[in-house]
């Protein structure tokens, strides 16, 4: 009976020191994947007389976090989206855009163990790439080289599953500005750049991995 109880008692301090081991690895390194199927937010041109609207937005990112002791992150990542909006005058005249960008991130976030639950918040720095736009319009497919950099401000949680598995969501807001291709009515002539200012709240959907 002793040896019985003795015996169950290893098992389960193992099983705690390995929980705590694990745990505490978990929170060193993590992998994941985000997905953005919505288009929400709203912006602008310098000018009064042109607003820009957000159809649709499909993106995805792998991001890799970092972590200290006291939880908190460092974040890369990387990641590709698709944005179709529309651009309209005065006279509502409007031109659809279909962007596509890459996207680098980097960014510092602090995380907290609730139970079963990861919530995090932080701040993040996109780098965008454009790589091609394609003017509703016409048609016309361009790259305009557009090499812009934003500002974020996160929040998310993720649900802790099998000790490495995190499954969660995320939202965030942020701006940015970048480059446009526009034609004729909105801008005389043919194709042409102007400056937008983009303001995004998004949440994302969030899977990955923990080491």
């Amino acid at each position: 009976m002793k040896q019985s109880t003795l015996k169950l008692g290893v098992i389960a301090l193992f099983f705690v020191l390995f929980s705590n081991v694990q745990d505490s690895f978990a929170q060193r390194l993590s992998l994941t994947a985000n997905v953005n199927l919505f288009a929400n937010g709203e912006g602008t041109e310098d000018l009064d007389d042109i607003d820009l609207s957000l159809d649709e937005q499909r993106a995805y990112s792998l991001n890799l976090r970092l972590y200290d002791k006291n939880l908190w992150a460092l974040r890369l990542g990387v990641g590709t989206d698709k944005l179709t909006y529309n651009i309209e005058d005065q006279s509502s005249n409007i031109d659809e855009v279909v962007r596509e960008n890459l996207t680098a991130f980097i960014g510092l976030e602090k995380h907290f163990n609730v139970l079963f639950l990861s919530p995090y918040a932080g701040v993040y720095v996109p780098v965008t790439f454009n790589t091609k736009d394609v003017l509703g319009s016409t048609e016309e497919s361009f790259k305009n080289g557009d090499v812009t950099a934003g500002f974020s401000v996160l929040a998310g949680a993720n649900i802790k599953l099998l000790k490495f598995l995190r499954v969660g969501a995320e939202f965030n807001v942020g701006f940015s500005r970048f480059k446009s291709g526009v034609f004729d009515p909105l801008i005389s002539g043919d194709a042409s750049d102007i400056s937008l200012n983009r303001l995004d709240y998004n949440t994302e959907i969030t899977v990955g991995v923990a080491f």
